[in-house]
């Protein structure tokens, strides 16, 4: 069979977030068209051989690098890639000999590697520009390489459901319902319309009868337009933030994903959120938080609670959970997220944090400042009357 879209990776560190971008193009393209080794080989086919008749007929090679994609080593300890007979590095040297496109994908936090990590005959792979895929972007990341691979393909496939670069990563909050409403709204109109054309279904007089015996139909009332929210509400869970040690994700089943994050040592550790927003305004970001219980029973509300917060590359500020507050956050509660701004523990300057955002991406970032503050969920809104469930008031 040919495929158009090869998908190279490295199969001890990348087959999971290898195996979601094959799921999420072969959605978009159909699996005819894009060929990963674990599902395009047939038993006893030769792997090097098919490797070499799949590259030579593709128009796109979708490489995804991992963290480990030029450090993994060998049982011997030699690296991987400078071997000559590895498959990786076949695959890559391969594609970038043939007029066909490269398309590096970094994954996990990966970075581009340079000429200087790489052997001489993938010098070439130095120069392609990489495509960062994050959990909390998939959706949006996946359809922006779509939109690359598409016009390089023979013909379009028809019948699947496109990865669209159009959807937000990030939740956007009932959203989905909203749309259900509307749905059941429309099909309920439509029926009482059918019933009321329909005589003998016991729902009231279907038309006036003139003195000729001409039956004049009831006028249908034109439905009234849903006007557009101008709210915009975006949710994040914590654990899909990209991380930097000691920054992590620990398991809670009390948590909204089942998850949190925490950094396990003072002053370390990082958590990236990329995030996008339809409309211009002032947001309030709101914080599902808990902490550790105090250990010190001379200073019982002093228990670790405390990141260091920057958007968009602003200069990172304290913010304290419940500042101001004689209690501690044992059990997870929703809170605004209050900034010192050159203010003290007990007075915030910024309370709450209210930043004037535009339209499109942004960037949030986390850094611990004292071990195992917790962080669950994130809510960036819009809405001056929202409130999260669990506030503690």
């Amino acid at each position: 069979m040919t495929y158009s879209v090869f998908v190279s990776y490295r199969r001890n560190t990348a087959s999971g977030a290898a195996g979601r971008l094959y799921d999420a193009l072969t959605a978009r393209f159909g699996e005819d068209v894009v060929f990963m080794d674990v599902d395009g080989i047939e038993p006893g086919a030769d792997f090097e051989e098919v490797l070499e008749e799949t590259l030579r007929d593709c128009r796109a090679v979708v490489v995804v690098v991992d963290p480990q994609w030029t450090a993994a080593t060998d049982a011997e300890g030699h690296r991987r890639l400078d071997d000559p007979d590895d498959f990786v590095r076949l695959e890559v040297e391969s594609a970038l000999s043939r007029d066909v496109k490269v398309f590096p994908v970094l994954v996990d936090g990966a970075r581009m590697p340079s000429r200087a990590d790489l052997p001489e005959s993938l010098h070439g792979f130095a120069t392609r520009q990489g495509l960062e895929v994050t959990n909390s972007r998939f959706k949006y990341d996946v359809g922006v390489l779509g939109d690359a691979i598409a016009p390089l393909l023979p013909t379009r496939k028809h019948g699947h459901a496109p990865v669209g670069a159009a959807a937000a990563a990030p939740k956007r909050r009932w959203l989905g319902i909203a749309i259900a409403v509307a749905a059941v709204a429309l099909v309920a109109g439509g029926v009482w319309t059918a019933l009321m054309l329909i005589p003998g279904t016991g729902q009231g007089p279907v038309a006036d009868v003139s003195a000729q015996g001409t039956p004049t139909p009831t006028p249908t009332p034109t439905p009234t337009p849903t006007p557009e929210s101008p709210f915009d509400t975006v949710e994040i869970e914590a654990e899909d933030g990209r991380f930097v040690a000691t920054m992590a994700a620990h398991s809670d089943s009390k948590a909204s994903g089942g998850a949190y994050i925490a950094a396990a040592e003072a002053e370390s550790g990082t958590a990236r959120f990329e995030f996008d927003i339809d409309k211009d305004g002032t947001y309030r970001i709101w914080a599902r938080v808990s902490q550790p219980e105090s250990t010190d029973p001379e200073h019982v509300f002093d228990a670790n609670d405390t990141f260091r917060l920057s958007l968009d590359s602003s200069a990172p500020d304290i913010w304290d959970f419940h500042e101001g507050v004689d209690t501690i956050y044992l059990d997870w509660t929703w809170e605004p997220i209050s900034l010192r701004c050159g203010g003290s523990f007990t007075t915030h300057k910024c309370d709450p944090f209210e930043p004037e955002l535009e339209a499109g991406p942004h960037v949030l970032v986390l850094t611990g400042r004292e071990a195992d503050a917790r962080l669950d969920a994130l809510i960036i809104t819009n809405d001056p009357d929202f409130e999260p469930e669990g506030r503690l008031n």
